[in-house]
């Protein structure tokens, strides 16, 4: 399955509203390798026009 990585919440919540599918959410790391659970990045299944959508949102 091809997937798309999203780190930004704002671009998130807007492919969410526009219909793409979050298969799953992952918190990030920090540069010492432990899990920081205050932010995460979201893992979004592969679409037609996704890789469109992306590029529009983050350049608004």
């Amino acid at each position: 399955m091809e997937t798309r990585i999203v780190f930004k919440i704002s671009v998130a919540r807007q492919l969410i509203k526009l219909g793409y599918r979050v298969i799953d959410l992952k918190p990030q790391k920090k540069k010492d390798g432990n899990l920081d659970f205050t932010r995460c990045y979201f893992v979004f299944e592969y679409q037609d026009g996704l890789d469109d959508d992306i590029k529009l949102l983050i350049n608004k």
